[in-house]
């Protein structure tokens, strides 16, 4: 299944390095300033089939995934720029190939419209990055090209942080030449030029994409009988008297497959019998997989520290066994969890009708579990632009993430399944939450302003959380070119794109919306919230325990641009508070529709009506010659009449 997806948003830069499920820091370095971008033709899917690169005794592959796909994504800086683009390969990975000899590597380009002139390995000690190995090239092709180095360099896993292998990009401007594949472990992606603070390194937060497409050529490598890596693993909510599963990830780096392996569980108090856990597919050399381990009920609440130690492979007992770890939290009771989706869209984004269909699916399957906040800020003319947001890391638009987790499709989901997006939002909901959060909200006299109060109950102990308001608005429509919807689907038929009896079928040619700009009603969009500018100025949380119970109130202003606040409807507007852990995720969430008076609504007939006052009466029908404090009754030039509050 092609998706085109059109990215213009600026890219997050992070000093901290992820990489499977475990992260470290690495150094800290700037923000690049220059947008990322991918390409929409359908060249973006996969050019050849992930197979296993060949390799023998004397030479192996070295990289965050090892077969010979590529281009799945093609991304660049979009415009004209000189820079080098590199995979950082951490040191917990770098083990495997201790002792071994970088002679060579190979690097696929997503197109052949840039040109490639150099290759090059660098070392990372001590937050300096030090070149070791270098040739000058001229590649210019779509594909794997293939550099051998004059010289070798030896890999010191226990004296290195990072190992990073790239090649120097002419870029040209539209031509995104970096390939990138969602498979493997992945790395980190560096770049280094002079993007925004002058000539240095710079991290590119790109692991929604995968793996840079950069393989290291390793000659002489003498590996271990049998060998693994195993990686933390994220933290689990699990009622006291209920079995636990990790998925663990785990890479085999010795000579011989991993078939099996045997694990210990313990925790802070005791250690459990070992298991054996037999993989479906053997994992060779350099292959990464998962397996769940299985955490005996706790049968008390609160946070457990567990460790899982691998002492076993194929029935060999390890001299060094490896251990990962993770926090399993303990409740005693469940409490209601909502699930917030953050979509990045906007009407200049011609692929965003894809998103605008997502989160309508959304809305209908899970009602109010379902907390939208479409954040329209593509294109600065877009008339539910917000003045204030929190910085949401996305790559592109569309884009979504649920609960702040990984970016993904706002329709297909993190896969390519039509609508699949609801099974990654079932997926979230199943998981169980540490905290309860209930919302309540009202406007001011005149509707400037909503107060909302926030309370939340933790049932386990953690945070620190911090605390976050939105207003979401629905039913927004306008009839100026401002309101337009850009839409690409218009450009070929449901057939051609695979959406055959989807609502997406409707933007195609032929299609109810079938026209390159059409006129959409929409729901869900966040139009303000608790942040000024990148700070969030509603009073955090902290630290909560078992039972603790807090209460946050937070007063929004509502939005008074005029072709904004103009197309509001009081009674579609919700106030929604997000509970926010440490990691930036949000454990939990409650929205609520606020209930305006009959007064208030006065005020929205007053504002739609387009007319002039031509007289004030009070409520009990006296005429008056100017309003007054409270509540008056206004007759338009029209001939209607309204209610407004006067403060």
């Amino acid at each position: 299944m092609i998706k085109r997806l059109l990215i213009v948003a600026l890219v997050a830069v992070s000093s901290v390095a992820s990489y499977a499920q475990g992260s470290r820091v690495v150094m800290a370095v700037p923000k690049a300033s220059m947008s990322l971008q991918q390409a929409t033709p359908a060249k973006s899917i996969s050019k050849v089939q992930g197979k296993k690169a060949e390799t023998n005794e004397d030479r192996v592959l070295m990289g965050g995934y090892t077969s010979d796909k590529y281009g799945e994504s093609s991304l660049g800086f979009n415009q004209n720029a000189t820079y080098s683009i590199a995979q950082s390969y951490p040191q917990e990975l770098l083990y495997a190939y201790d002792g071994g000899k970088i002679a060579g590597l190979r690097f696929a380009l997503a197109n052949n419209k840039c040109k490639a002139s150099k290759a090059f390995i660098a070392v990372k000690r001590n937050d300096a990055v030090e070149t070791v190995l270098e040739k000058a090239i001229e590649y210019q092709q779509e594909g794997w090209c293939d550099v051998e180095f004059d010289d070798t360099y030896t890999i010191d896993a226990a004296n290195i942080d990072a190992i990073y292998m790239g090649y120097e990009i002419n870029e040209i401007k539209g031509a995104y030449p970096m390939s990138f594949v969602k498979e493997g472990i992945i790395c980190p992606t560096m770049a280094y030029g002079n993007l925004g603070q002058g000539i240095q390194w710079y991290s590119v937060n790109v692991a929604d994409y995968g793996n840079l497409s950069v393989q290291a050529y390793v000659d002489g490598l003498v590996k271990m009988p049998y060998g693994a890596n195993i990686f933390d693993f994220d933290d689990i909510i699990v009622g006291k008297d209920d079995e636990a599963e990790a998925t663990i990830t785990i890479a085999c780096i010795g000579e011989n497959a991993i078939s099996s392996i045997e694990y210990v569980v313990s925790n802070d108090e005791q250690e459990y019998e070992p298991v054996t856990y037999t993989f479906s597919t053997p994992l060779n050399f350099s292959d990464v997989g998962k397996f769940v381990a299985k955490i005996p009920a706790q049968g008390t609440e609160g946070t457990k520290n567990i460790l899982v130690t691998v002492t076993k492979i194929n029935g060999v007992e390890l001299e060094n066994p490896v251990s990962c770890k993770g926090k399993l939290n303990v409740i005693g009771r469940f409490v209601k969890r909502n699930v917030v989706v953050e979509e990045f869209t906007g009407t200049g984004c011609p692929w965003c009708t894809r998103g605008w269909v997502g989160m309508e699916l959304l809305r209908e399957e899970f009602g109010e579990k379902f907390i939208g906040a479409a954040i329209h800020k593509y294109n600065a003319s877009d008339p539910m632009y917000p003045s204030s947001y929190a910085n949401v890391s996305f790559a592109g638009a569309p884009s979504a993430r649920i609960n702040r987790g990984a970016a993904m499709d706002p329709y297909y989901g993190s896969g390519d399944k039509l609508g699949g997006i609801v099974d990654d939002f079932n997926a979230e909901l199943a998981k169980p939450a540490l905290v309860d959060v209930n919302i309540t909200g009202e406007y001011n006299d005149d509707c400037t302003e909503v107060t909302a109060t926030a309370t939340i109950e933790a049932v386990a102990d953690g945070g620190p959380y911090s605390i976050e308001f939105v207003l979401i608005a629905d039913d927004l429509s306008g009839t100026t070119a401002a309101w337009r919807q850009g839409n690409n689907y218009a450009s070929n038929t449901a057939s051609y794109f695979g959406v055959v009896g989807t609502p997406l079928a409707d933007f195609c040619s032929g299609g109810q919306y079938g026209q390159s700009y059409v006129f959409l009603t929409f729901n869900d969009v966040a139009i303000a919230s608790s942040y000024t500018g990148t700070t969030n100025t509603a009073a955090a949380l902290g630290t909560m325990m078992n039972g603790d119970i807090k209460e946050s109130t937070f007063t929004l202003k509502m939005p008074t641009k005029a072709i904004l606040k103009n197309a509001l409807k009081l009674d579609k507007v919700a106030v929604a508070a997000y509970v926010v852990n440490p990691n930036g995720t949000i454990e939990n969430a409650a929205k609520v529709y606020l209930q305006p008076t009959e007064e208030q609504l006065g005020i929205e007939d007053f504002k739609a009506a387009d007319a002039d006052v031509v007289k004030f009466y009070t409520v009990d029908g006296r005429e008056i010659a100017q309003p007054q404090r409270g509540v008056n009754i206004i007759k338009l030039s029209n001939g209607k009449t309204a209610k407004v509050v006067v403060k």
